[in-house]
């Protein structure tokens, strides 16, 4: 929103749609002064209420506020009268008020043209000035207490001066046909009037009027409704304001009259105007930016509606608008808005905003009230990350923390119905357990514990013992047998009483179905109390799994004995893992002699223990052998190719009972008859591949024999030993026994898979030989050059004969050595009559014993 000379401050019909949708955060607090007794908070429209005050003026240590009686208090910030300054001055309505900087003297004026300067600390400058007219403004020198200057307005702008001998000088400075003067602002050596007609700046230095701005009001309006209201920004620049209208006004020298010694010539130049969107009562400057009390209209009959405090900011040559906070005052449809004043106090930086029945003191919000906003908005979260980020260290809230935030965020949502939601939150609001035994209480009268029975402490804080039981007791009453178990699973033991509990469930145990909900709970309750023997009988009673869990709890493993066949019927396969695991504890002949009875579950435990190690199950590898061969045959052939501690003639009489051939094969292969494992295989199974198989794996020619013989006259046996037996048996032997007349199917393809096959190993003979024949001329090379290689001899080095050391560095001519491939180094003479063999190594030593 950005004013310059032809538009309006504000934004247009759109961005207002979304500003109520979405109503910006005030940048003021509001606060009513209390005036002792003296405001009336009475909310009757009877136009018959009295005014109770008239003009204001604020000081950084006090407030002067007159009234329409004439008198004038003088007040602490809060509102307190200071009863000692009291000032009897006039006995007409009080119209201005004027303090000086040093806050020693005060200039009042009334509307039998009187003005009153009174002196706070003594009482020797006091003055009483009678005018011929009503005084309407007075304004005193800042510097009055050394001055002793001021001026007043009527008709014409008068300085007023000590004269000798403590005589009084009136000197008129201007005279003016626009009515009288209403308002007085002085600034250094300037003076800013403003009457009905404009606003005018006179030089006090250069005793001449500098210029005189004409404003204008609200036409259908009398002249004076809405008066000029007048602001220094700083000593060259003034802020007007009247109606909707806001001019800036700036304060220029003549060029080229600086150095002149009269005082310079001035002028005033509008730097600035602009329109605005209400109706401005008030002005004061701060900092150059603008603070405008407004209000939205005004009738004869309705008085002023919706006040509210405007900040425009200045932003270069142009205001932006920060703020637009409304507000509430006293009795404002009886007031006019000439009636209302705002001052600004800079060491407090606030407002005080007069009107005849009300005194509002305007505050800039802190970060608590931030965070207030936020809660009446139910921003709940946003709330707490402005807690808990604060934008710096100096804005901390004080008079908010997270427990309260929370406290009001539940509220809202328990006020919403949204209860859920709301007792997430409680841990973080309720802190002691009285807060929380209310709550609790409070949800089981509604019937709403489930909502609340999640949240509820055991510790920090810990809860009277009723209140637990009265949990648990409620659970009980409504059957919610599940909901008590948890509880009873999650609560310590020492918070409530356990036999008082215990008690009640075993009274509610009137039917099947309730009593085995409630063994559940009675088992928990005995095992907090510490009887686990009594907790795993009940769950076995129940055939309920949680005996699994607490077997594995409380380390039982050794005390399960008697309830295997129990548990089995319960979950076999955690039992079986739990034995299975445990043996240290459950020894395998202990468990062995309890599962006798029941074959079907012994062979699952001997086959689990197997599978894990079979070496403990040595011991039982005979009785395993039937186990398998009743209960799992097609696991018998692995089991007896891996056991090793099983009576063979045993298992062959079982496997030959069930008639289990393959196993049987198996256990004649090992026995060492071989014959009778072949004519098994091929009378009984009927598979050339596993004779072929079984005959490859032992090895035995009469094997191969026998199985030639037992293929004659049998297509089939004959075209499998031709496609897969071609490298283990004699193919003539096997083709010179197949009759002329013998028809055998795929003898052809039989007959071409073995040229295939032996063209193939034909070729691969060929290429191995090349490979080695290749290496082997490539290793004759490599030792060639090895062998034709000179070999190092040192001094260190002796004759492998005479022991001396080869040669000697000393000597210029040392005798002839001879070095052999085997690296034995001897002179040359040591070995005369062998000189071609190495005496070490031969295998008859040429040098006799050593």
């Amino acid at each position: 929103m950005s004013p310059d000379t032809n538009n309006n401050v504000g934004g247009t019909e759109e961005h207002d749609d979304e500003q109520e949708e979405d109503e910006d955060e005030p940048v003021f607090k509001f606060s009513t002064i209390t005036i002792g007794p003296g405001v009336r908070k009475n909310n009757e429209n009877s136009k018959n209420i009295p005014a109770e005050f008239s003009c204001i003026a604020v000081h950084e240590k006090f407030l002067v506020i007159g009234k329409p009686t004439g008198e004038i208090i003088i007040t602490d910030h809060l509102g307190n009268i200071i009863s000692q300054f009291q000032i009897k001055a006039h006995t007409y309505p009080v119209n201005a008020i004027s303090i000086d900087d040093n806050g020693e003297f005060i200039g009042s004026c009334c509307q039998e043209g009187k003005v009153k300067i009174s002196g706070l600390l003594n009482r020797t400058d006091d003055q009483l000035i009678t005018f011929n007219r009503p005084i309407r403004a007075v304004c005193l020198d800042p510097n009055f207490a050394k001055t002793k200057m001021f001026v007043t307005g009527d008709t014409s702008l008068i300085l007023n001066e000590r004269g000798t001998l403590y005589g009084h000088k009136r000197t008129p400075l201007f005279e003016f046909n626009g009515g009288l003067i209403h308002t007085l602002r002085w600034k250094e050596t300037l003076i800013a009037f403003a009457n009905d007609k404009g606003v005018g700046i006179y030089d006090l230095r250069a005793r001449r009027l500098i210029g005189f701005e004409e404003t204008e009001g609200q036409k259908e309006l009398p002249r004076g409704v809405y008066p000029s209201r007048i602001s220094w920004n700083d000593p060259t620049t003034l802020a007007i304001a009247c109606a909707k209208a806001i001019k800036i006004i700036s304060i220029t020298t003549e060029a080229g009259s600086e150095h002149q010694a009269n005082a310079p010539r001035k002028h005033l130049n509008t730097t600035m105007s602009f329109k605005i969107e209400f109706y401005a009562c008030g002005l004061t400057s701060v900092n150059r930016d603008l603070v405008v009390f407004g209000i939205e209209d005004f009738s004869i009959a309705a008085g002023t509606s919706d006040p509210s405090l405007t900040v425009l900011v200045s932003k270069g040559k142009v205001y932006e608008e920060k703020a637009h906070d409304p507000f509430r005052m006293h009795n404002d449809e009886l007031t006019s808005p000439f009636q209302f004043q705002i001052e600004y106090l800079p060491d407090e930086q606030c407002f005080f905003i007069l009107s005849p029945y009300d005194i509002v003191k305007a505050e800039r919000r802190d970060y608590d009230d931030h965070i207030e906003y936020l809660i009446n908005k139910k921003r709940f979260e946003d709330a707490i990350k402005a807690f808990e980020n604060p934008p710096s260290p100096n804005e901390k809230p004080k008079r908010y923390n997270p427990q309260t935030i929370y406290l009001a965020y539940v509220k809202s949502l328990m006020e919403a119905n949204q209860k859920e939601k709301a007792v997430e939150l409680f841990p973080r609001v309720y802190t002691t357990s009285k807060e929380w035994e209310e709550q609790i209480l409070t949800f089981i009268q509604r019937n709403e514990l489930d909502i609340i029975v999640s949240k509820i402490p055991t510790s920090k804080p810990q809860l009277d013992a009723a209140i637990y039981e009265k949990v648990l007791s409620t659970y009980l009453m409504q059957k919610k047998f599940e909901e008590l178990k948890e509880l009873l699973i999650q609560w310590p033991l020492n918070i409530y009483n356990l036999t008082s509990i215990d008690q009640l469930i075993r009274l509610q145990m009137d039917d099947e179905r309730t009593a085995k909900a409630l063994l559940e709970c009675s088992a928990v309750i005995a095992e907090k109390q510490g009887n686990v023997s009594k907790t795993l009988d009940i769950y076995l009673k129940m055939g309920n799994a949680q005996a699994f869990q607490l077997i594995e709890r409380k380390n039982l493993h050794a005390e399960i004995l008697p309830y295997i066949e129990k548990l089995m019927s319960i979950n076999r396969k955690t039992t079986l893992d739990m034995l299975i695991n445990h043996m240290d504890k459950l020894p395998v002949r202990s468990v062995y002699n309890v599962l006798q009875k029941s074959p079907r579950n012994l062979h699952a435990y001997l086959d689990g223990v197997f599978s894990k190690n079979p070496n403990d199950s040595r011991d039982f590898h005979t009785a395993q052998v039937s186990l398998y061969a009743d209960y799992e045959p097609e696991k018998l052939l692995g089991f007896l190719r891996k056991a090793g501690n099983y009576n063979l003639q045993e298992a062959l009489a079982t496997c030959e009972i069930k008639n289990l051939y393959r196993e049987t094969v198996f256990l004649y292969g090992r026995a060492g008859n071989g014959p009778v494992a072949l004519q098994i295989i091929l009378e009984q199974l009927h598979d050339i591949e596993e004779a072929i198989k079984f005959c490859r794996e032992t090895g035995s020619e009469q094997l191969w024999t026998r199985l030639i013989e037992q293929s004659v006259g049998k297509p089939e046996f004959i075209r499998g030993l031709l496609n897969h037996a071609g490298s283990d048996i004699n193919l003539q032997k096997l083709i010179d026994s197949i009759g002329t007349d013998l028809r055998i199917p795929g003898l052809r393809d039989s007959l071409c898979k073995i040229m295939q096959d032996f063209n193939i190993q034909m070729s691969l003979s060929e290429c191995c030989r090349k490979i080695i024949v290749h290496d082997c001329l490539a290793l004759r090379k490599k030792t060639v050059t090895l062998l034709q290689s000179g070999y190092l001899v040192t001094d260190t080095d002796v004759c492998a004969k005479c022991h001396s050391p080869i040669y000697s560095s000393d000597i210029q001519f040392n005798p002839p050595i001879s070095v052999f491939f085997c690296l034995h180094v001897f002179h040359t003479k040591c070995i005369e009559a062998n000189p071609g063999v190495c005496g070490v190594c031969s295998t008859s030593s040429l040098f006799g014993s050593y």
